[in-house]
């Protein structure tokens, strides 16, 4: 027999100990290469752990064994140069692949099987075998993934849903719910269980109940549907005591919706009896847990938050709060930036055809000195955050933005969709934007949407490390519970309450900020660093860019400098360049007043069709003072290119994305992705190659090795040409002339090379290997012809002396 149970070490074994044992940067690739499914082939030998892990380098085989001591070390083993390095090293930690296999143990315990002993060993019969059938039936076996005693009993059950609510409801309850709902005295339990779970599905009876009750109750289903259809009796104190109001309005209030069915109570104490009062110590408002909505009630309840909608003025442009203009005693007017995904759109369709490293489906190759561009800011240089894989560093993000012509976080958001798309398969609309219709657009945006709220990455954490940003984050890297997984589940939460709050929004309200601010912090302050009251000490915080001392979240004024100022820096950041929200700024730069877009409500799921006008939009200056598409922070100066595509593009196709190419000098073609099309740029990829992104464009330049091998497979570039043709002939451009002329001058230098009888080739290990063979000989090497620094020929009649030559002087021919 061979033991099956795992040791101590392993059991215990947490994500904080793979932050120890390979630091955090391995640990944050090695949970990269655990989503990518890399590890395979895991075995555990006693207390060792052994897979094989594939990268871009290859496949490795890699083994790790955790000390014996919760604190100590680990021995392991890997062949990544990383690895082969660190080995001399006193306390070296272990690389990636080294993380992967011990993060891969800590997700799937049940993918590293023991090794099978050869005493354990029994020989399978074949179903043909005569023995086979005189052998009982083998029950089959089941696979143990835990110890029998931690299973959970019974079925496991999703949600509470309407109808096990009231299943739970006393008698008594159940009975002066349906007279207060239906207006009828309904004496058979499961008769009025029956017509109260049809009666509150129906909005022929739900509208008029909820019309029914006051604003206090009303205001606080809002609250309770925001914090996800559940609360605690603890969280509905903390509510009123931030709120300032007495706990025992609260709980009256909540009582008012559980009279009326909206919510239900769980009890600290149950019940004793079905037919007990509803108004017994056992039911008591001192003696409830929480109260919840039913799951499947939720989507039927109206959304709306407990805030009045920001007043606007005649143009639909809100108003500052409590402010007045110098002249006139008019409120002022807020300057209105519209959502516009355009740029966000141009830069998916850019990258996934942009060269190395800004393609994020390539691997970036070896630079030299000169091609890295020089830093525009003193920390252009750091390192991007460890625990978001696959970003650009501050310096080629710098450029890439400068190429798009857009901010540096709008530009890493586009590389992480694209990133993160490669991986989930929702995202595949996103791979290549110019073979998609332009009436699909609002699909990607949807995908590129999806991709963003299921990411399981501190993306925008990460976010707060680019310059500009309104507070930093900091980390204690030597806490024991600094887990990448945990931090990243924080960061998700706080999402999904964002999305949350603008879905109870709904479309087309403004609302100004701080009403928005100051009901979270009523309802949820801690939505982003919740799980951090747990320990005595925090694994992250907030802090301000000039101060390294953490913002207390219970404290209203440091979640004023830190929670609060981060959720108005997400409302900007991506729900705004993916088309979701328009914004409201005052005179002095600061954000007051946001708006869900057509197009966000789509994107949100409370509407079927988008919004086109906000895909449609391209122009920078309307009505009102308002722009379209302009980006939170300093402008980027446009190219005088940019403003002669847009010039030229008043016809251009139906969406307005520019001339599709143009020509520039020494043979490049400046290529819009949508306006181009997929057919053109395959065309173009042919002959050039990609060399860079600028103007919002892709600079493709003439190649003569990709010309050569096109002319090698048989291919002519009149395909080319004729598309060129009809576009100049539509926008009056005259981008074929530049093309032909190269393309023409090379394929006649093509056509010119010939093929010559009567000659030997010889070639060598290098230029100086050649050049001392030759010189064995120098009549010889009179009459040779060389055609590359170690290949010459010589002609067939001087091959023999030559060789006999070589031999003498002891070389190997």
């Amino acid at each position: 027999m061979r033991a099956t149970t795992p040791p101590a070490t392993l059991v215990r074994l947490g994500e904080a100990d793979v932050v120890r044992l390979c630091g955090l940067d391995a640990a944050a690739a090695g949970l990269e290469l655990v989503a990518r499914r890399a590890v395979s082939r895991a075995v555990r030998e006693g207390g060792r752990l052994r897979a094989v892990v594939e990268d871009a380098g290859g496949a490795r085989e890699v083994w790790v064994e955790p000390g014996e001591t919760p604190g100590g070390g680990a021995r392991w083993h890997c062949g990544c140069p990383a690895a082969v390095a660190a080995e001399s090293l006193p306390h070296a930690l272990g690389c990636a692949h080294v993380a992967a296999v011990l993060s891969a143990w800590i997700r799937h315990p049940a993918d590293f099987a023991p090794p099978i002993a050869s005493g354990d060993a029994t020989p399978a019969l074949s179903p043909s075998s005569p023995l086979a059938a005189q052998l009982p039936a083998q029950p089959p076996r089941e696979e143990v993934t835990q110890p029998r005693l931690l299973r959970p009993q019974g079925r496991s059950r999703g949600p509470a849903t309407l109808a096990d609510e009231l299943a739970r409801l006393p008698a008594a309850d159940l009975s002066a719910l349906a007279r207060r709902v239906l207006n009828a005295d309904l004496r058979g339990t499961a008769e009025a269980r029956a017509a109260l779970d049809a009666a509150l599905r129906s909005p022929a009876v739900l509208d008029p109940l909820l019309g029914r009750l006051d604003a206090g109750p009303r205001a606080l289903l809002a609250q309770v549907l925001l914090l996800g259809g559940a609360v605690t009796a603890a969280d509905l104190d903390g509510i009123a005591t931030r709120s300032g109001r007495p706990a025992s309005a609260l709980h009256a209030e909540m009582a008012a919706l559980a009279r009326h069915g909206l919510v239900f109570a769980a009890s600290a104490a149950p019940a004793t009896s079905e037919s007990g009062s509803g108004h017994d110590a056992a039911r008591s408002w001192r003696q409830i847990s929480g109260w919840r909505v039913p799951a499947d009630l939720r989507p039927l309840l109206p959304p709306a938050l407990p805030i009045p909608p920001a007043p606007v003025r005649d143009d639909g442009a809100p108003l500052l709060a409590e402010e007045v203009g110098a002249s006139g005693g008019r409120p002022q007017a807020a300057r209105v930036v519209r959502a516009n995904p355009r740029p966000l759109l141009l830069a998916l369709a850019l990258l996934p055809r942009a060269p190395a490293p800004l393609n994020p489906f390539t691997a970036a190759p070896a630079t030299r000195p000169h091609d890295v561009a020089p830093p525009i800011h003193p920390s252009a240089t750091r390192a991007p955050f460890p625990l978001v894989p696959g970003d650009l560093a501050q310096g080629p993000l710098a450029a890439l933005a400068r190429g798009l012509g857009i901010a540096p976080g709008l530009a890493q958001l586009a590389r992480r969709l694209l990133l993160w798309a490669r991986e989930d398969g929702a995202g595949f609309a996103l791979h290549d934007l110019a073979r998609l219709p332009s009436d699909e657009l609002p699909l990607a945006l949807r995908a590129a949407w999806a991709v963003w709220r299921a990411a399981e990455l501190p993306a925008e954490l990460a976010d707060l490390d680019l310059p500009g940003a309104p507070i930093r984050a900091g980390f204690d890297a030597t806490h024991a519970a600094l887990r990448p997984a945990s931090l990243a589940a924080e960061v998700a939460g706080a999402r999904d309450f964002t999305l949350r709050l603008l879905a109870t929004a709904g479309e087309g309200a403004w609302y100004h900020v701080d009403d928005l601010l100051d009901l979270v912090w009523r309802t949820a302050p801690l939505f982003l660093r919740g799980r951090q009251g747990a320990y005595a000490t925090p694994t992250w915080w907030l802090r301000a860019a000039d101060d390294p001392r953490p913002l207390r979240p219970g404290v209203r004024a440091e979640w004023q400098a830190g929670e609060a100022r981060f959720l108005a820096w997400l409302l900007a950041g991506s729900p705004h360049w993916l088309g979701a929200l328009d914004l409201a700024y005052a005179p002095d730069g600061r954000l007051v007043a946001v708006r869900v877009t057509a197009l966000g409500s789509f994107l949100l799921g409370l509407r079927e069709t988008p919004g086109d006008e906000e895909i449609n939009r391209r122009g920078r200056r309307g009505r009102g003072g308002e722009t379209a598409g302009d980006e939170v922070g300093p402008a980027l100066p446009a190219t005088k290119g940019d403003e002669a595509s847009e010039h030229q593009a008043r016809e251009a196709t139906s969406v307005g994305w520019g001339v599709p190419v143009t020509a520039g000098r020494e043979g490049t073609l400046a290529a819009h992705p949508l306006a181009a099309g997929a057919e053109l740029l395959d065309a173009i990829e042919v002959w050039a190659r990609p060399e860079a992104v600028t103007g919002g464009r892709l600079l493709y330049r003439l190649a003569a090795d990709r010309a050569c091998a096109a002319l090698d497979a048989g291919a002519a570039p009149g395909a080319l040409l004729a598309r060129l043709d009809a576009l100049d002939a539509r926008h009056g451009t005259h981008v074929a002339p530049a093309v032909r002329a190269k393309l023409d001058a090379w394929r006649a230098a093509y056509g010119a090379s010939r093929i010559e009888r009567g000659w030997t080739l010889i070639e060598a290990r290098d230029a100086a290997v050649l050049a001392e063979a030759l010189a064995a000989s120098p009549e010889i090497a009179a009459r040779s012809r060389p055609i590359a620094p170690a290949v010459a020929l010589v002609p067939d009649d001087d091959a023999p002396e030559l060789r006999a030559a070589l031999a003498r002087r002891g070389f190997q021919v």
